[in-house]
């Protein structure tokens, strides 16, 4: 009998322990998600106040641009390679304004960095980005960057080889430093709050747009 009880000690010492570890693991996942939904409603909050526009005085000639010279309304972007917001936007409303707006001749579309401290690859995304410009790449880098669902410097020398862009001067480019100080700075003078954020017809709407909400700015 007294073996028995033995095992049977054993056993529920055994389950009570799993279960303990169980409960780190749970806590600790939970502590995780709790920690990126705060940054996400963090992001959001900066990202959507305010949201009515205001005016501001900007450079729409300083930039990487697409589209007719001669449009009549020009669209500067501020955002950020490692910004879910700015991927969402990209992949889901840019294209729709690309065949409509842009490849018709009613917008020029610039882009222009506001790399986000809290977003470690951000600026070395942005670099590689500036880099493969100088090959005149930046098209295809852009479209691989903001798919991409994750950003750090292995993936990014794996999209480099890619499309063959030479990555011996990635970090320490000047030119690239300099372009990219420099959007940030013009970004800043203006106030820019978060990114995505988008300058037209002098004033600035911060946070992400849908195609219908850029077609009312634009045509109203």
């Amino acid at each position: 009998m007294k073996k028995y009880q033995k095992i049977l000690i054993y056993l529920v010492s055994s389950a009570l322990v799993a279960m303990q570890i169980w409960t780190l693991v749970k806590l600790h996942s939970f502590d995780n998600r709790i920690n990126q939904i705060g940054m996400m409603l963090v992001e959001q909050r900066i990202l959507n106040v305010p949201r009515e526009a205001r005016e501001v005085l900007i450079d729409q000639n300083v930039g990487y641009a697409i589209g007719d010279s001669a449009a009549n309304v020009t669209v500067v972007m501020f955002f950020d390679y490692d910004c879910d917001f700015c991927k969402l936007f990209f992949v889901n409303t840019f294209p729709k304004i690309e065949e409509e707006l842009i490849n018709t001749g009613k917008v020029r579309f610039v882009f222009r960095h506001f790399p986000i401290e809290m977003h470690p690859a951000s600026y070395i995304a942005a670099q590689m980005a500036e880099q493969a410009m100088q090959q005149g790449m930046f098209a295809q880098m852009h479209n691989k960057l903001v798919r991409a669902d994750y950003l750090n410097e292995k993936i990014l020398g794996s999209l480099a080889v890619e499309l063959n862009i030479d990555t011996t001067q990635w970090r320490s480019n000047s030119l690239s430093i300099q372009k990219i100080n420099a959007d940030k700075a013009a970004g800043e003078r203006i106030a820019v709050r978060g990114t995505p954020s988008f300058i037209i017809k002098g004033k600035m709407y911060t946070g992400t747009r849908n195609f219908e909400e850029i077609l009312e700015i634009v045509e109203n």
